[in-house]
Formats: C-alpha cells, sequence, structure tokens
C-alpha cells in the first residue's frame, strides 16, 4: 500500500488542481478514485476505477504521479 492513501496536485499557471485517492466500496473492492478541476470556478470532474489488489493501487498512483509531474503539477 502506498505511504498515504490520499494525493493532491496543483498547476499553478493553469489554475488547476487534480486529486487521487484509494478507498474501498461497501462490497470491499479497491477503488482509485481521481477528480479534477479548475481553481477559478466549479467546473471539474471525477472517475473511479477498480483495481485488483492494494499493490495496484499503488502502481496505479505511481503512472498518475509521474504523468502529473511530467505535466507541471506540484505535490501540495
Amino acid at each position: 500500500m502506498p505511504e498515504r492513501a490520499h494525493y493532491f496536485w496543483v498547476h499553478p499557471e493553469k489554475q488547476r488542481w487534480y486529486a487521487v485517492r484509494v478507498t474501498r466500496d461497501l462490497f470491499g473492492a479497491w477503488l482509485v478514485v481521481r477528480a479534477w478541476g479548475s481553481l477559478r470556478n466549479r467546473l471539474g470532474g471525477e472517475r473511479c476505477d477498480v483495481v485488483a489488489s492494494p499493490a495496484a493501487a499503488a502502481e496505479r498512483l505511481r503512472k498518475i504521479a509521474r504523468q502529473r509531474q511530467r505535466h507541471g503539477y506540484l505535490l501540495r
């Protein structure tokens, strides 16, 4: 399992944010929940992906973190 189960990034120039959290649903399945939006208004979205295990969730988090860093987001 990752060190933290919730991550939050901000892109200062674009005034955008991106958040990821790992959780379980009512049936015990592991979920990676991603949300994104604007710091200027309430526009944004959310996506929920089911993963097989905590290890799969950790790998998904690593991929998302690398992608956010490549796109200029700063971890908060």
